[in-house]
């Protein structure tokens, strides 16, 4: 086993240990290290699969402002499973309560450094703590006075959707100059941290892999994975902007499914070769020709 992919096993492990644990103490809260202040947003939305629903966990962050580790809490707040036998807690997590926090933050005046300090590094993400969605939009519309003028700041928005969410923001208006002489404290309650990867960013990704390989291939068929059976008729009619214009791109069905409408998914572009050289293909995408209508191609 790769190395990398080693460690990536081993932190699978340690997250489905730690859910199990948070799922045996309902309500309390267990520390489980000092670690990236994205950690506690990626928990509650279920970009760790472990954390799955999103919304039965809980997660805080504690730590010195702009600090790029804190310590993370936890704790499961959906409904008490039962059964659940209560195992020696995973090395280097303790039950514990996050201290309280200090008085609440989200002023104009802290708005108004939250934007200084986002305008003196510019393209770099801060997280800024956990509000409704609707900040985020009033912040990117320039609703918000220390965000205008509209289209100057970017946000990025993880959790379950309903209450409070995490929040992202970065500056992407006009860089200019900042000296260091000149860069703002960082308010309290904000890191600097990248949003963790949401499903639809993997998946455009995906898709936009899958485009950099069909057009670097023209003609050849690629199995793209077992998807919804509309997938097909979606990619002709131009649903994915990364296969447009939709009439360069044919795709097929093979091996469909009763019950849940799946199927094997074949895609090849039909234009002029793109002439650029094409990275590794994505995850779960194969070269390979479609089983004759009718025929079953075991996968």
């Amino acid at each position: 086993m790769a190395k990398g992919q080693k460690v990536r096993v081993q932190r699978r492990r340690f997250w489905a240990q730690v859910s199990m644990a948070a799922r045996a103490y309902p309500g309390r809260w267990l520390w489980v290290g000092r670690l990236n202040g994205g950690t506690a947003s990626a928990i509650e939305s279920g970009d760790f699969s472990a954390f799955r629903p999103s919304g039965a966990f809980e997660a805080t962050t504690r730590g010195p402002a702009g600090a790029r580790a804190v310590d993370v809490f936890v704790r499961f707040v959906g409904d008490a499973p039962e059964g659940i036998a209560r195992e020696p807690l995973p090395d280097g997590v303790e039950l514990r309560d996050p201290p309280p926090l200090g008085k609440p933050h989200a002023t104009r005046r802290w708005w108004a450094d939250v934007a200084s300090l986002a305008r003196a590094h510019p393209g770099r993400w801060l997280s800024v703590g956990r509000h409704s969605r609707t900040t985020g939009a009033q912040i990117m519309s320039g609703s918000m006075v220390a965000f205008r003028p509209a289209g100057s700041f970017d946000t990025a928005i993880r959790g379950p959707g309903a209450g409070r969410n995490s929040i992202y923001v970065r500056y992407v208006g006009d860089p200019g100059v900042s000296s260091q002489a000149d860069q703002p404290p960082v308010p309290d309650g904000v890191t600097f941290a990248d949003p963790p990867e949401s499903e639809q960013d993997a998946e455009s990704r995906f898709w936009a892999a899958v485009s950099d390989q069909l057009r670097a291939h023209p003609g050849r068929w690629l199995f793209v994975g077992k998807r919804t059976t509309s997938c097909a008729s979606q990619i002709k009619a131009g649903v994915y902007r990364s296969l447009l214009p939709a009439q360069l791109f044919d795709a097929v069905t093979r091996n469909g499914t009763t019950g849940p409408k799946r199927a094997d998914i074949y895609v090849r572009f039909m234009g002029h070769a793109s002439g650029k050289a094409a990275g590794p293909l994505p995850e779960g995408a194969e070269w390979a020709d479609p089983p004759p209508p009718g025929g079953v191609t075991a996968r």
